[in-house]
């Protein structure tokens, strides 16, 4: 009788469990909805982002871009004064609906060229089926669909700055959680343009078998069928970050730190003139765990990359740009954000 009881409380707790993925995923799953949030930025008399997408890699990436409030009075829009680029890219799981704080802040909105872009599998950036029916958008296998999803993730702010008219600006592009790995690719990407990318909380341990496992079981057909697409999704992408910790991490920190010494070398190197310190930083980890410091610092040598100990919050704007203040240090003179005409960084 006693195991009999354990056996329906589990299944009690199974089912429980099933419908609260249900519900979290779909029922009560937040998408960006253009007309649904067009009545609040009316009510605090502010124009709405401005949604579009782009096409990488045979993958279309939607996000939102407040390039309305990036003109500034007598200026080309491509060539005068533009305000810094702040791009955000959602946590494991979450949509660019999650980062409509950011466009609804008014003195934000006012600073900032702020882009939130959708990963592969939520909100605009859907993944359509194959010829064959296969959940693979333009590719034939899974293996392939991941390399490519993959290679996607890290390119797609720098192809969507460049789309939004950035061109000379050091584009600030900011990670957070369980796939914030793919911020490591990104750096690699963009570290010959000196970028800033911020890592928050990232979490750079392989995870268990179990877990891998019970991902895989998630997007497999079966998966498909019973879980809501947007968990199936956020599974996905974790499947696709467990590839980049195990087969790219290592290279890309190795990269970055190739590139930061190489730059740091250079006899006129436009950091030791032109930032307060003296050096160039591309890489920037807030709230890293200690395990995961000491995996960096053993493919560094503990000498590259910016750490700050306090972890920064995503949905936590004040966080977000307080840590932006502080990496200024290490940003070109014309680029910090208390050169800009329209941001004042210092705290009353």
């Amino acid at each position: 009788m006693q195991l009999k009881k354990i056996g329906l409380i589990g299944i009690a707790l199974l089912f429980l469990g099933y419908i609260f993925i249900w519900c979290k995923y779909d029922f009560f799953y937040e998408n960006y909805n253009p007309e649904k949030v067009a009545p609040q930025f009316e009510a605090k008399k502010m124009r709405a982002p401005v949604y579009d997408t782009i096409v990488i890699n045979k993958f279309k990436i939607g996000y939102l871009s407040n390039k309305r409030y990036n003109y500034v009075e007598g200026y080309d829009y491509l060539g005068g004064i533009r305000n810094p680029y702040l791009l955000l890219i959602p946590e494991n799981g979450a949509s660019i609906a999650s980062l409509l704080p950011y466009f609804m802040d008014e003195e934000l909105n006012k600073k900032f060229h702020i882009i939130a872009i959708d990963r592969i599998g939520f909100g605009g950036s859907k993944v359509e089926k194959n010829e064959e029916g296969k959940p693979f958008g333009h590719y034939d296998s899974r293996a392939s669909f991941e390399e490519n999803a993959l290679y996607t993730l890290l390119t797609m702010p720098k192809y969507i700055a460049k789309s939004e008219g950035n061109y000379l600006d050091e584009v600030r592009v900011v990670f957070s959680g369980k796939t914030a790995v793919t911020g490591l690719g990104t750096a690699y990407d963009m570290s010959m343009t000196s970028e800033k990318i911020f890592l928050l909380n990232a979490d750079l341990e392989e995870r268990f078998f179990w877990t891998i496992g019970y991902s895989r079981f998630v997007i497999s057909g079966i998966g498909r069928l019973i879980f809501p697409e947007n968990y199936v999704s956020k599974h996905q992408d974790l499947c696709i970050a467990d590839q980049a910790k195990t087969k790219y991490m290592k290279h890309w920190i190795e990269s970055v730190k190739y590139q930061e010494d190489e730059e740091n070398q250079r006899e006129y190197s436009m950091y030791k003139g032109a930032s307060q310190g003296k050096m160039a930083k591309w890489l920037f980890f807030a709230g890293l765990g200690a395990s995961d410091k000491k995996k960096v610092d053993a493919f560094t040598g503990g000498d590259n990359f910016v750490f700050y100990e306090e972890a920064v919050q995503l949905n936590d704007k004040e966080q977000v740009l307080e840590l932006l203040r502080k990496a200024d240090f290490y940003t070109l003179e014309f680029n910090q954000l208390s050169k800009s005409r329209s941001l004042n960084t210092n705290k009353e």
